[in-house]
């Protein structure tokens, strides 16, 4: 009978421990800080904040993608220009509607070019942000970070969640955190943190690159 009483006390606490361990982890995975939900807003007024922020001059943005390449992102007066590792990527000139994309293939390096560029809709700063027309909405508050105020918002649609965090007053996303989750559990999290400057932009940080040196593709 005492071993019996051992046994489950000992089982209880395993089970104690474990609802411990899920507890502190799902608390550490969906946690954003001490957000204060006094100034509640609605879907129709982030999505006008986000329009905001697509049409917002000169900004940089970097940040680290999933497979640890660093990214780099410039936008000036409708042109956006992305590096990748430093290394020049795309262009899009929506004063013209050209479309720049540098490639490599096996013995040659490659520049395609598309002269008939189109502007996406909920598209900003190599973003999509259509979700938030889609799914269910969540405000989740606001917080300073950095020394600017940040919005926090959460989108459902069936297990998976994805947050964004907005700058509140130029509309740039921050931060997308997308989180998956089986009955209780989260089973994955992936997030995109992006390091904001504002009117930083040069006309050589944007400028049309040389492809005298590539094999020109025009489509």
């Amino acid at each position: 009978m005492k071993t019996k009483k051992v046994v489950l006390i000992v089982v209880l606490c395993i089970v104690v421990l474990l609802i411990a361990i899920w507890g502190i982890r799902e608390y550490a995975l969906w946690n954003d800080g001490n957000l204060q939900k006094d100034n509640s807003m609605s879907r129709e007024e982030v999505l006008e904040l986000l329009k905001k922020g697509e049409e917002y001059p000169n900004y940089h943005i970097s940040f680290i993608g999933s497979n640890n390449e660093k990214y780099d992102i410039y936008v000036k007066d409708n042109v956006f220009v992305e590096y990748c590792n430093d290394e020049f990527r795309l262009r899009e000139d929506y004063n013209n509607n050209e479309y720049i994309m540098i490639f490599k293939t096996a013995d040659k390096e490659m520049a395609g070019i598309n002269n008939n560029l189109q502007k996406q809709e909920y598209q900003q700063a190599g973003m999509d942000y259509s979700i938030v027309t889609e799914s269910d909405y969540k405000y989740l508050g606001e917080k300073e970070l950095d020394g600017r105020q940040v919005i926090y918002i959460q989108l459902k649609n069936g297990s998976a969640y994805t947050k964004f965090a907005i700058d509140k007053e130029t509309g740039i996303i921050i931060n997308r955190i997308d989180l998956s989750k089986a009955f209780i559990f989260t089973t994955n999290k992936n997030e995109s943190k992006r390091e904001l400057k504002l009117d930083v932009v040069t006309d050589e940080d944007v400028a049309r690159p040389d492809l005298s040196k590539y094999e020109v593709v025009e489509e």
